[in-house]
């Protein structure tokens, strides 16, 4: 081992016997910076879910429902108990997205 060790540096040679001075410390190091970047892959991962769900998927501005049927029986021929749609605002022309 000490002939593999001699091919490095001063620097790196003294990191790698830093590891095996202390294993439980060096565990505790590496789950901390595992914690770390799954934490902000989480975070990642809820932006773009985010994202995806208000900009692809749900990219209507406000939802309509009607559930007195007597009041559109009126003005159609038939009519279901409830009618939901969904409305985009826009002005001049152009439709509005919720960023």
């Amino acid at each position: 081992m000490e002939r593999y060790l001699a091919t490095f540096s001063v620097l790196t040679r003294l990191a790698i016997k830093n590891v095996f001075r202390d294993p439980k410390r060096t565990l505790y190091t590496f789950f901390g910076v595992v914690l770390i970047a799954t934490s902000i892959a989480f975070i990642d991962f809820v932006d773009e879910m985010l994202h995806i769900q208000f900009d692809r998927v749900q990219t209507f501005d406000y939802k309509v429902e009607c559930s007195d049927v007597t009041a559109v029986k009126r003005d159609v021929r038939e009519a279901y108990p409830i009618i939901e749609t969904w409305i985009p605002i826009g002005r001049n022309g152009s439709q509005s997205r919720v960023i």
